[in-house]
């Protein structure tokens, strides 16, 4: 009994210290996660408060990009910003995503942005359309009204509040 024992631990010790430990830098990263890191870097030495997430499926790969009150000009340069790591684009007249070959680097099908509005900016916006406008309208019209203030870059909701980030 104690022979076994004795040949179990060598054994299990052997197999231990042949199998390499892997350590975070060992991982292997998919494309998706390295141009999300990448994105994370920019958007961190512009000050851009971020939130990040890379999916990978059968289909693809994309990166959701989760912003707070930001201008639309900074959502604008973001997209610019990403477009260098997108993979090609739908054609929906064909049905069919169309790559572009002459990429390099890591690439991703799909790169969304999305401008979370927070509850402060959207009563400041309520408050800028019932008194910019002479009928603001109610329901369906008051709220496309106040979304259209605040994600256009020429808006007068923009123009009469000052940004937080210079665009």
């Amino acid at each position: 009994m104690l022979y076994i024992a004795c040949k179990f631990i060598l054994q299990y010790n052997y197999t231990k210290a042949l199998t390499p430990r892997l350590n975070r830098r060992d991982t292997m990263k998919t494309e998706a996660a390295i141009a999300a890191a990448t994105i994370r870097k920019e958007l961190k030495k512009n000050g851009i408060k971020h939130r990040i997430k890379s999916s990978n499926y059968a289909g693809g790969n994309s990166i959701d990009i989760y912003v707070e009150d930001q201008l639309p000009a900074t959502i604008e340069r973001i997209e610019d910003f990403c477009l260098q790591f997108r993979a090609g684009y739908f054609d929906s007249m064909q049905d069919m995503y169309v790559y572009d070959h002459d990429r390099t680097g890591p690439t991703v099908s799909f790169i969304f942005v999305h401008n979370e509005i927070s509850d402060e900016r959207r009563a400041s916006a309520e408050a800028f359309v019932r008194s910019y406008y002479a009928d603001p309208g109610v329901g369906y019209d008051f709220d496309r009204k106040v979304w259209n203030q605040l994600n256009d870059k020429d808006s007068a909701f923009w123009k009469a509040n000052k940004p937080r980030i210079a665009a």
